[in-house]
C-alpha cells in the first residue's frame, strides 16, 4: 500500500496536488458556509419551502417526450438568489443536503431527512456489499459511492434520482443476462456450501 501511495504521490506535481486538496478542502468549507446561511436566514427572511425542491425527485422520473412542460430543475439558481449574492447573479450555489432539508422543513426536516438517508445507505449496504456479493452487486456499490459522495454539498435530487438512473442499466443488464442464460454454480463455491444468514 506505502508503495502503491508512493508511486501515485510520485507521479503528481507536488503544486498541482496541493491545490486539488485546497480546492476540495474549500468546497467543502463552501458547503459549510451556504449550511449556516440557510440556517440563519430561515424562516426569518427566507420561509420555509414546504418540500417543493425535493418534489423535483419523482418529477425526475418522467421523461420529456411525455411532458413537454417539464421545468427544469435549477435548486441552485433559487439558493443563489435567496442565500447569496441575489437574483442579480447568475449562479448556482449548491445548498448542501442538510441545507436543503433545513430550508424546506426546518430542524425537524433535517433529523428526519437524514435518517431516511442514513436508513438507505445502510439498507444499500446491507444488500449489496456483502461477503457473497455478486459482481453486479459490487458494480452497483462503485455507482451509489460514485453517485453520492461527491455531490454532498449539492442537492439530493443527484445522489437520488442520479443514482437510480445509473443503477437502473446494470440491474437490467443483470436480469436480462440471468434470464437468457441463467445462472451457473463453480465447483468451488458447491464446497463452500451456503452463506450463512443467506435465505
Amino acid at each position: 500500500m506505502i508503495g502503491l501511495l508512493s508511486s501515485f504521490a510520485g507521479g503528481s506535481e507536488i503544486s498541482n496536488y496541493f491545490m486539488q486538496g485546497l480546492l476540495s478542502t474549500g468546497a467543502r468549507l463552501d458547503m459549510l458556509g451556504i449550511t449556516s446561511l440557510i440556517v440563519r436566514d430561515t424562516p426569518s427572511v427566507v420561509p420555509y419551502q414546504g418540500g417543493w425542491s425535493l418534489g423535483y425527485i419523482p418529477i425526475s422520473f418522467i421523461p420529456r417526450i411525455l411532458w413537454e412542460g417539464k421545468p427544469e430543475f435549477r435548486i441552485g439558481g433559487w439558493v443563489t438568489a435567496n442565500y447569496g449574492g441575489g437574483p442579480h447573479i447568475i449562479s448556482s450555489t449548491g445548498p448542501g443536503w442538510i441545507g436543503e432539508l433545513y430550508f424546506n422543513f426546518g430542524l425537524a426536516g433535517v433529523i428526519i431527512g437524514m435518517l431516511f438517508i442514513g436508513t438507505l445507505f445502510r439498507t444499500l449496504h446491507e444488500t449489496l456489499f456483502r461477503a457473497d456479493a455478486t459482481i453486479p452487486a459490487l458494480l452497483a456499490c462503485v455507482v451509489v459511492l460514485w453517485t453520492t459522495c461527491p455531490t454532498m454539498e449539492g442537492t439530493l435530487l443527484t445522489p437520488i434520482s442520479g443514482g437510480i438512473f445509473r443503477l437502473t442499466p446494470i440491474l437490467l443488464t443483470h436480469l436480462l443476462i440471468r434470464i437468457t442464460v441463467g445462472t451457473t454454480t463453480t465447483a468451488a463455491h458447491r464446497a463452500r456450501g451456503p452463506t450463512p444468514g443467506a435465505t
